[in-house]
């Protein structure tokens, strides 16, 4: 039994992300303040290429 490490939940979640990034003008972030850098999401950051973004 294969294992699937990115499950269905979390690509229907990543389409409505990117298809909601379209309108907005702004990315608000929030990053957990014990570890800001690996709480950090990549995907997220993809997808909000271009657009001013809030981290905190």
């Amino acid at each position: 039994m294969a294992i699937q490490w990115f499950p269905g939940h979390m690509n229907k979640a990543r389409k409505a992300i990117a298809e909601r990034a379209k309108s907005v003008d702004m990315v608000i972030e929030m990053l957990d303040a014990r570890m800001p850098a690996s709480s950090e999401n990549p995907l997220l950051a993809q997808l909000s290429k271009g657009k001013p973004k809030l981290k905190f």
